[in-house]
């Protein structure tokens, strides 16, 4: 949402990835970003994830490389596995990153918004946890952002990078169902004790 270009104050709604790398690179382009997030610490729960492609290279443009490559989890082979777990395809994810120049490494999602988030620490931009927005309003120009503990500011635009269920997108543009399709499909992630003989790969079980 954009208010005056000629201020130079931006407000982001959502302190995950995208918000705090959102954060960086505006601030590298000379703006002064300031981010909200409605959870009141980091996260420190979520997916495991392959890292790679276009990932790595804003990585690199943000400076976070060395941080990225210093995390190592035990992982050594990528398997599709049957319903009993017994893998009909399985690669050696040395092969995966040899193909890809070295440019591949698993961590969590965890991992990577920690690592964001002291980045964006160093440049010293403000993360505020534990609020949201409550209201936008919009003038003639600079825009009102009121927040759930009736305190407010003003800000040159508003960026919404809150996910799903943007708070954003819902004061701009109306409740959510008037956007949302269900696809059909349903996805969970959650933490196990070593309890399945999974070792040392990652393993995927599709349905269809």
């Amino acid at each position: 949402m954009i208010g005056n270009r000629e201020c130079n104050d931006v407000l982001i709604s959502g302190g995950g990835i995208a918000g705090l790398t959102m954060g960086i690179l505006l601030q590298k382009a000379g703006w002064n970003p300031v981010i909200v997030e409605r959870d009141p610490t980091l996260r420190t729960e979520g997916y495991m994830m392959d890292f790679w492609g276009t990932g790595w290279d804003v990585a690199e443009r943000i400076g976070i490389l060395d941080d990225i490559r210093a995390i190592h989890y035990p992982i050594d082979h990528l398997q599709y596995v049957d319903r009993d777990g017994r893998p009909f395809v399985s690669t050696p994810i040395e092969r995966v990153r040899r193909a890809l120049n070295g440019q591949y490494i698993y961590l969590r999602r965890s991992d990577l918004e920690k690592i964001l988030f002291n980045r964006a620490s160093t440049l010293g931009i403000e993360v505020h946890f534990g609020t949201s927005i409550q209201a936008i309003n919009e003038g003639s120009h600079q825009i009102e952002a009121k927040f759930v503990d009736d305190s407010s500011s003003t800000f040159c635009f508003i960026c919404g990078a809150d996910g799903v269920h943007s708070r954003v997108r819902e004061l701009v543009f109306g409740p959510e169902n008037q956007f949302t399709r269900f696809l059909g499909y349903y996805v969970a992630a959650f933490h196990l004790p070593n309890h399945y003989s999974v070792g040392t790969s990652a393993m995927i079980y599709e349905t269809g």
